[in-house]
């Protein structure tokens, strides 16, 4: 409760200023000056755009500073892995969009879509795959130091991996690609 207090405080703060900022005191003044008047709703949309005004201020400065502090808080390997895993998403991504009906994509950890060692003959899907596959499982080499084992083992992926009957569809690899950039940023809010 007391957040919420002095997120109020702040944006009261911030609204006051707004209200009895110069220019805006300053334009009433001289519009009355005039002799024209200032209609009752011009005072009401002056609180209201105000308040608005406050709010996101507030908010916008509280959004810097967390952002700040992330980007302190994360050591450099740390960001690596994190950009790592970005990639490694967007790729995937990628690769659902050119290769809708690739059976490599359907469980990419799975062993029913890899071709025979020595075959040639397989498509740029699953040639595509296979260079997916080694860099999230160098992502996921580099990890576990970083993370801890304890934490590592707990990830769905490497549960997912080390059990070959299991089956995630490509959804969930995308999902579980999430959890390890909240494990990585877990730290950050701590």
């Amino acid at each position: 409760m007391s957040e919420v207090w002095e997120f109020l405080k702040a944006v009261g703060k911030r609204w006051k200023a707004g209200l009895t900022g110069g220019a805006l005191v300053a334009s009433l003044v001289i519009i009355q000056a005039t002799g024209h008047s200032v209609s009752p709703w011009f005072y009401g949309m002056i609180v209201v755009v105000t308040l608005f005004s406050a709010f996101f201020m507030v908010w916008r400065e509280e959004s810097r500073r967390r952002r700040d502090v992330e980007a302190g808080l994360l050591s450099p390997r740390e960001k690596d892995l994190l950009k790592g895993c970005c990639t490694l998403k967007d790729q995937f991504v990628e690769l659902m969009r050119r290769f809708p009906k690739s059976p490599s994509l359907e469980n990419p950890f799975g062993k029913t879509w890899r071709p025979l060692v020595g075959d040639t003959t397989f498509g740029e899907d699953v040639k595509e795959m296979m260079s997916w596959h080694k860099n999230c499982e160098n992502l996921l080499n580099e990890l576990e130091p970083v993370v801890g084992p304890d934490h590592f083992r707990r990830l769905r992926i490497v549960r997912m991996i080390h059990d070959p009957t299991s089956y995630m569809g490509r959804l969930d690899w995308l999902k579980s690609l999430h959890e390890i950039e909240e494990l990585l940023l877990r730290k950050t809010t701590k």
